[in-house]
């Protein structure tokens, strides 16, 4: 079994490539650290986890705000806490079902600071370096998911990290780079119905999803990368892993991982590729 060290460092290298961005490279880390919290030795973080979810909700119920940020993080806590080892969070499914409540947790966490605090006048409020307000609350987020999720070990050089990776890449103001994608904006509309408004008071989702959907893919698909690539090195392991749960207990092996590997080079040099025909600027950034 490959250790957290192992598993961080090969999300954060084919992150890096895939994504070219340090939001996405910490959330990858974040990901490849997720499917082994549901080993016992976890079960004391996770009954941490429920207790910080339950205080969340019970603060912000009291503050007639949105407590819908501690019922995820106790969602979350409940599903490591029933899952087997090497069950469903190393599957795939299970990858979809933590991405997804992860990157909803964030819009519901923006949702909370920028229209339920009244702090949306200061969305675009630069502070240094190319750098606003609102990338400094999404950092506090993606900080707060590497406390809860990774090795304390690695807090200090995955900080260090993620500090040089906005500097380096200042372009990559994480909502000014989503204002670009106007399309997935416009699709966002269609596919999230009014009806969700009156499933869920408080919580604006087509203002949330209308505003923010290419953040929310950005989200989705850094930590499905993480969690993902954790499976992938689990199956180069005498056990194997079980990536069609719950509908499978066929275990892949070291094919699988080898297969996946190529394609994330694949797809690594294709981006790489990419950027340097349409972006120069960013490849004169790197070197």
């Amino acid at each position: 079994m490959s250790s957290y060290k192992v598993h961080s460092v090969f999300a954060f290298i084919f992150s890096f490539f895939l994504f070219l961005n340090p939001f996405s490279m910490v959330l990858a880390i974040v990901g490849a650290n997720l499917p082994d919290y549901d080993h016992k030795v976890n079960h004391s973080k996770i009954q941490k986890m429920i207790i910080i979810g339950l205080l969340l909700c019970i603060v912000l119920y009291f503050l007639n705000l949105p407590y819908y940020v501690g019922l995820i993080i106790i969602l979350i806590a409940i599903i490591f806490y029933f899952s087997n080892h090497r069950g469903f969070t190393h599957s795939i499914v299970g990858a979809i079902v933590f991405s997804f409540l992860l990157s909803l947790l964030f819009l519901f966490f923006y949702q909370l600071v920028f229209y339920q605090l009244s702090f949306n006048q200061f969305l675009n409020l630069n502070v240094f370096y190319g750098i606003n307000i609102a990338d400094i609350i999404f950092s506090i987020f993606i900080l707060f998911l590497v406390y809860i999720f990774v090795n304390k070990k690695l807090f200090i050089p995955i900080l260090l990290l993620y500090l040089i990776g906005i500097i380096v890449f200042p372009i990559f103001s994480i909502f000014s780079f989503s204002n670009t994608f106007n399309t997935f904006n416009n699709i966002s509309y269609n596919i999230i119905p009014n009806i969700s408004y009156n499933i869920i008071p408080n919580i604006d989702f087509m203002n949330i999803f209308g505003n923010s959907f290419f953040l929310f893919v950005m989200i989705f698909l850094s930590i499905f990368f993480g969690i993902f690539s954790h499976s992938v090195l689990d199956s180069f392991s005498q056990k194997g892993v079980e990536v069609l749960r719950p509908f499978s207990s066929k275990k892949f092996h070291k094919s699988f991982g080898l297969l996946f590997v190529l394609i994330f080079i694949l797809l690594s040099l294709l981006n790489v590729i990419f950027l340097a025909i349409n972006h120069s600027n960013i490849i004169f950034l790197i070197f």
